[in-house]
């Protein structure tokens, strides 16, 4: 498990949210750099997200806080639905 830190100097910023649901069984996470923490909470299935580092499998009813990567991508098809 990674240790994320933040700096007290600087306050939070909050930027978006929403809910997302997988369009089909056959849906995948984008791929893309993530330039800031991305909080995400799955409300139904599998999430199967990884960044440049690791893989992780998000149950129904866990949640992951992803620090800011160049490499944010799906590494397997889920039908899930989340919050992030």
């Amino acid at each position: 498990m990674e240790v994320c830190s933040f700096s007290l100097d600087k306050p939070l910023a909050y930027h978006y949210t929403g809910k997302f649901e997988a369009p089909s069984p056959e849906w995948t996470h984008l791929t893309r750099e993530l330039s800031d923490y991305e909080f995400i909470l799955v409300t139904k299935g599998t999430l199967y997200i990884a960044d440049h580092k690791q893989r992780y499998e998000v149950h129904e009813g866990e949640y992951l806080l992803m620090p800011p990567t160049v490499y944010q991508h799906g590494y397997a098809a889920s039908a899930c639905t989340f919050y992030w």
